[in-house]
């Protein structure tokens, strides 16, 4: 969908039909950039402290 709109006013985006915008299929390189602008929700000290709880209480 970005693609399809990168460079059209407000006005054209609300005027294309919707079948047009969605029309292309999702591709893994769409995913690949996602990923690379989130970020963690949790912070590594966090999965340490985690890792450690389970290593010492956890069952495997």
């Amino acid at each position: 969908m970005r693609r399809k709109i990168a460079g059209k006013t407000r006005d054209e985006i609300k005027n294309m039909p919707k079948d047009e915008i969605s029309k292309d299929p999702v591709a893994m390189c769409d995913f690949e950039e996602a990923l690379k602008k989130v970020q963690p929700s949790v912070s590594q000290a966090d999965i340490e402290k985690h890792e450690k709880w389970f290593a010492e209480f956890g069952s495997a």
